[in-house]
């Protein structure tokens, strides 16, 4: 609550972590949250939840982790003004043991219930690969492809870092 009458921000976000010994850790979490940030501002809602996955195999030479997330916004009485979910998955394999490649996805669409406007969907893909073969000395190069609906095309960029 902040001074100014009807102004505030409340918001909860309760969740449950396991962890599956040798195969997986799981966390599921809830996510609410009411907003109402000056006293002349339509009331925002947001709810969503998000569940996450991560693990390790071949004694940690591959690990991954994934994660789906969902939210919708309403603002007063109306119904969803946005509805968002989110895919994203990494993987890591230790190819040596002072070089491993990276690999990353992740999918993200973003609607809004009850309009003609068109959904908008991104997609990004990415691989890297990192060597360090002492403390003082390090080499990264990623490389990522964006895809997007709505500009109709597909974006290449990369970067890469050298550390001494």
């Amino acid at each position: 609550m902040r001074d100014g009458g009807d102004v505030y921000r409340y918001r909860v976000a309760p969740g449950f972590s396991k962890s599956l010994p040798e195969l997986l850790d799981l966390d599921l979490r809830y996510e609410y949250e009411l907003d109402k940030a000056s006293a002349a501002a339509a009331e925002k809602e947001k709810r969503g939840y998000r569940l996450g996955l991560k693990g390790a195999l071949q004694d940690g030479r591959l690990s991954w982790s994934g994660s789906y997330r969902a939210r919708d916004v309403s603002q007063g009485a109306q119904a969803a003004i946005k509805s968002t979910e989110v895919l994203d998955f990494k993987s890591r394999y230790l190819v040596a043991s002072d070089m491993h490649l990276e690999f990353s996805s992740a999918v993200k669409h973003e609607s809004t219930p009850g309009s003609d406007r068109a959904a908008r969907q991104e997609s990004r893909y990415g691989a890297g690969i990192a060597w360090s073969p002492s403390e003082q000395y390090s080499l990264s190069l990623k490389l990522n492809r964006l895809d997007q609906n709505r500009s109709q095309g597909e974006q290449y960029f990369g970067s890469g870092t050298f550390s001494w």
